[in-house]
């Protein structure tokens, strides 16, 4: 997740959020779908047949570290949507800024953003169409999802020649959209005053949309749509799908192992483990147990 979480009481924190990240595509400085598909994982998509609506899912976290449940998440999500009529054209792991952890999440200062990105590019190595953008943390500053998402979807749709750069429209109507991968509490975060804008919510929602994974403590009912006039305007674009097994694996748990001495052999590929052995990563006297 790369939005603050949903139980931030403090106003002087989300107002240093808003403050030190970009809120809009236009802030960021020489961006353009060019320079932004420098950053994405172009190798591992497959190009749309447009037999079907084109999409592309983007998980936006820390990854420090990335496991297999994460990835897991992505392949339910990718069967979600091909049932749902989609075609899946890839996916995308998106590591968020540092800036995000000095912020809110103290956990990333643990491992930076490179760290993070190399280990999320080590886990996907046996995927076929799972990768890796860098895109967040060559920012000199957080991103905000929508943001992200924003520029990811003009960067791909330029690149399939769906997107007229100069006139800012589509061509042929055809249009890749990004799924953005969350849990329900995501979901429900949106609810809260003032933590999504409506500016975000109709980029994520409306203009792209997203794939959930719904928890038992989040459910999606007519009852959860109806109390937001947003999310019952944009029911059709939310995606929801329940994991098929119950998978409890976390990066904390990991790096509290780690902490520990203990293996975590299993609980995320090899190379990432042989990675975080080499560079000393969340060694006992580096663990954030928050």
């Amino acid at each position: 997740m790369a939005e603050p979480d949903s139980n931030t009481d403090n106003k002087q924190d989300l107002e240093a959020l808003i403050t030190d990240s970009y809120e809009d595509s236009t802030m960021i400085p020489k961006l353009s779908p060019q320079t932004t598909l420098l950053h994405l994982p172009l190798k591992k998509f497959k190009p749309p047949s447009w037999q079907k609506p084109a999409c592309v899912i983007v998980a936006c976290g820390s990854y420090s570290p990335p496991t297999y449940l994460h990835l897991r998440i992505m392949e339910e999500a990718k069967d979600a949507l091909q049932d749902a009529g989609f075609e899946v054209i890839g996916g995308i792991l998106s590591p968020v800024h540092d800036n995000y952890g000095e912020l809110h999440k103290s956990s990333l200062k643990k491992a930076n953003g490179l760290h993070r990105v190399t280990m999320a590019k080590l886990a996907t190595l046996s995927s076929t169409w799972i990768g890796v953008s860098d895109f967040e943390i060559a920012m000199d500053k957080w991103t905000r999802t929508a943001v992200v998402l924003d520029c990811y979807g003009k960067a791909l749709n330029a690149h399939y020649q769906t997107f007229n750069t100069a006139q800012q429209t589509l061509q042929n109507g055809r249009q890749i959209r990004l799924k953005f991968l969350g849990g329900s509490d995501l979901l429900h975060s949106m609810k809260t005053p003032g933590l999504w804008s409506q500016a975000h919510m109709e980029i994520v929602l409306g203009h792209h949309g997203m794939i959930v994974c719904e928890r038992e403590s989040h459910i999606l009912n007519d009852a959860f749509y109806e109390q937001h006039e947003l999310l019952t305007k944009h029911r059709d674009n939310i995606h929801a799908f329940k994991p098929c097994v119950h998978n409890t694996i976390s990066s904390t748990k990991v790096r509290e192992l780690i902490a520990l001495n203990k293996s975590i052999k299993y609980l995320t590929p090899d190379p990432v483990i042989d990675y975080i052995k080499q560079q000393n990563l969340y060694t006992p006297e580096e663990i954030d147990k928050k």
